[in-house]
Formats: structure tokens, sequence, C-alpha cells
């Protein structure tokens, strides 16, 4: 989870966009992208968007675009980021199944053992 906020520090507005890496490259191409956040004609923003893990690891873009050129052709963008993550694990999910599985098999075969049993011994 990526939160925080994004804020221009003289007033101006601005354009702000967060992409990963592929997704920054065909904005820059001017190709279609898809952006985490795409905010147009802001003085201040709150953002809050879920990368992928693969996302995080290769890189983060975060763009602030200048809307008012009067104000000259550089802006002052200040950004406070947070990321945060949590990783689940499958498996002890997945111990308890094969140890089911395990467990399942063993009754069967003594299912079947002691109805071979009481055929035997019926006789």
């Amino acid at each position: 989870m990526v939160s925080g906020t994004v804020r221009e520090l003289k007033e101006g507005r601005f354009d702000f966009y967060a992409f990963n890496k592929k997704n920054y490259e065909l904005w820059v191409a001017k190709a279609s992208y898809k952006a985490f956040v795409e905010v147009k004609d802001a003085s201040s923003y709150s953002l809050s968007f879920s990368p992928t893990r693969e996302d995080v690891a290769s890189a983060l873009y975060l763009v602030a675009v200048n809307k008012n050129p009067v104000l000259g052709s550089s802006i002052s963008v200040e950004y406070s980021i947070k990321i945060s993550w949590s990783e689940r694990s499958y498996a002890t999910a997945l111990g308890g199944l094969v140890l089911g599985m395990i467990l399942g098999g063993f009754g069967f075969v003594l299912v079947v053992v002691s109805a071979a049993m009481k055929l035997v011994f019926k006789r």
C-alpha cells in the first residue's frame, strides 16, 4: 500500500500521476497508459493505491506537472509518502491440506482392511 500527500508549495496547480516503470515509459512516449493515480489541476492531493510487489521492487514514478506557466516553468512540490506491505504465507494451509489428505487416505485404508477382515472372519 502506498499512501501519502502531495502539495504545491507556492499555491500553484499541478497534474499528478503515479506509475509503474512500464506505464511511465508509455506516458512519456504519449502512448496509452494506466496510472495508479491520475489527478488533474490540483494544489494538493491525498493519495492511496496498491501496487504489486514487482512494481515496488522495480520503480514507482511520482510525477507532478506544472499547470500554471505564469508562475514559471518550475513548481515546488512536497511529497509525503508511506509504503507498506504485508505478506501472507499459505504454507500452513497447504501443510494442513496435505496432512488431511494423508489422514483421509489412511482412514480409507482402515475401512477397506476392516471390511476385508469382516469377510474373512465371518466364514
